[in-house]
């Protein structure tokens, strides 16, 4: 169940759960069907996780087991923005959401993400990104790809890279995966099944 940079779903409202981005800029909260799931991850990683609902769903997951995917695989992912500066040469990187470093950062944690059961996907927008950049993140195992629009087209940048560090879901173990899902306890704020201690998603969401 793994999405390459290529050929990744767009977000759709008809898919049987659509995944609502959270945007690079700052935007307007909006009521949300239920239907609809909020990610914490913008652009790409939110793009991943899209993907993620509808090969779920065409394996005949139900949408509550379905979201309880895509939580658990949300908080376990890490994504990175790399994009130039507005001022001066370099690039500026941030660990979303509400991080910040440098590009060797994010090529560091795909380098190691292997040993932990993860993998590194890198999407690039724009033209002319660092070829050292790329061929770093390519040389760590990340799998990389061009979209069109983007980061860069959503900040208005010459050029970005997406990186988002997954959780490599094998297809052997998706069905014993499912079965925890099933079994596992509903968050009391928005009802998603909780692989764990706390559903993140909602810290600070209750009233």
């Amino acid at each position: 169940m793994n999405v390459a940079a290529r050929g990744i779903y767009p977000v759709a409202s008809d898919d049987p759960v659509s995944i609502l981005p959270a945007g690079y800029r700052p935007t307007r909260s909006t009521r949300l069907d239920t239907a609809v799931y909020a990610a914490r991850a913008p652009g790409f990683g939110a793009r991943y996780l899209q993907g993620l609902a509808v090969q779920a769903a065409a394996r005949g997951w139900s949408r509550t087991e379905t979201w309880g995917l895509i939580a658990a695989v949300e908080e376990r992912m890490a994504v990175w923005l790399i994009r130039p500066r507005r001022f001066g040469p370099g690039a500026l990187a941030e660990r979303l959401p509400g991080g910040t470093g440098a590009a060797c950062d994010a090529v560091r944690e795909i380098a190691v993400a292997g040993g932990r059961g993860g993998i590194g996907l890198a999407a690039i927008s724009g033209g002319r990104a660092p070829a050292a950049l790329v061929r770093d993140l390519d040389r760590a195992g990340a799998r990389v790809g061009l979209i069109d629009g983007g980061a860069a087209a959503e900040l208005d940048v010459r050029w970005a890279v997406e990186v988002a560090i997954v959780p490599v879901l094998a297809p052997g173990a998706l069905t014993s995966l499912r079965e925890q899902i099933a079994a596992a306890p509903r968050c009391g704020w928005c009802r998603v099944p909780v692989l764990g201690t706390s559903c993140r998603r909602c810290l600070g969401g209750a009233p």
